[in-house]
Parts: C-alpha cells; sequence; structure tokens
C-alpha cells in the first residue's frame, strides 16, 4: 500500500494519507510513521472511522500506553481511551471531561517528571464552526527567538509547580 505525506500550512505538521488507522500496520509503516511523528511532531490522519478499540490499538504500536488519570473521563468500553466532549448521557451527566471550553490552551502532562511522548486524538463529531485543536512548536518559536532573547533564555529550564498554579 502506498503512503503519502503532504505538507500543512502551518510548516511543522504533515497530512498521513492512506494510513488505515483501523488495520494493524507493519513493522515498517510503524518505522515511517514514527520518523514522520519525531520530525514533525503533529501527524494528521483525516476521515478515519475507528473503534475506540482500533484507536487504542494503532496507539499502541507506537509505545506503551499510560490511562487517564481521571478514571470519569476514560471510556467505560475502553479505559485506555480518554472522552472529552460537551454532550451529557441520558441522566444528564456529562461524558467524559473538558467539555466546555475550560482548557483553551495547555500542555499535557507537563506536571510529571515524565510526561508522555504523544496523544492520538480522534474526534467523532465537530460543530460546523469552532472545535479546531491547535498546537505550537516550541522548538521553531524557540528558533525564530531574537539572538539577545537566546542569550537570557540560554541554559534555564522551565518548572511546572502545581502549587503556584492553585494561587
Amino acid at each position: 500500500m502506498a503512503f503519502e505525506m503532504r505538507e500543512m500550512p502551518d510548516g511543522f505538521a504533515l497530512e498521513l494519507v492512506g494510513v488505515p488507522l483501523h488495520e494493524t500496520p507493519s513493522a515498517q509503516t510503524v518505522g515511517w510513521i514514527t520518523a514522520a511523528w519525531t520530525d514533525r511532531g503533529v501527524l494528521l490522519y483525516r476521515r478515519q472511522a475507528i473503534s475506540e478499540a482500533e484507536l487504542r490499538d494503532f496507539s499502541g504500536c507506537f509505545g506503551k500506553l499510560e490511562r487517564v488519570v481521571r478514571t470519569d473521563w476514560a471510556s467505560p468500553n475502553v479505559p485506555d481511551v480518554g472522552i472529552i466532549s460537551n454532550m451529557r448521557n441520558m441522566t444528564g451527566n456529562l461524558i467524559g471531561g473538558l467539555g466546555d471550553g475550560e482548557v483553551q490552551w495547555h500542555s499535557d502532562q507537563s506536571y510529571v517528571a515524565n510526561p508522555a511522548t504523544g496523544c492520538l486524538l480522534h474526534a467523532v463529531e465537530l460543530p460546523r464552526t469552532g472545535g479546531d485543536t491547535m498546537w505550537a512548536n516550541l522548538a521553531s518559536a524557540y528558533a525564530k527567538l531574537p539572538s539577545h532573547l537566546h542569550q537570557v533564555v540560554e541554559g534555564r529550564k522551565g518548572l511546572f509547580s502545581y502549587t503556584k498554579r492553585l494561587v
């Protein structure tokens, strides 16, 4: 099967065409995808009709999966899959979490020493407008800093402080 990589307008994401996420990829395909992901950081696969189990299985090809910390956001069918939704069930309870736009911008797992390598998102239902997921490329942002700011940040490290976040 032939796969195609298409450059996205943002300059750092790639669209991968012809990769069927519902099938178990060959080792060669996993290597090809891993190389593209390592190089770019964000990969896009359009129009994939997959189940939660297929999403889990495809994601598992790239490393050990982590369970969602908030168990109330985990899929009742496939606990390795977290549900982000603004929909409610028949009793009026939210299905999953983060559904009302309460997180405008964040960095996944910035509070842990060894955050996950990545995340695979699967949109099941989207609004006609909005609902976009946006990404930032910090390596690109750093490269574009003026040289005097490179000197200011050189050798410094950022540290997530949950305590300061609460204050």
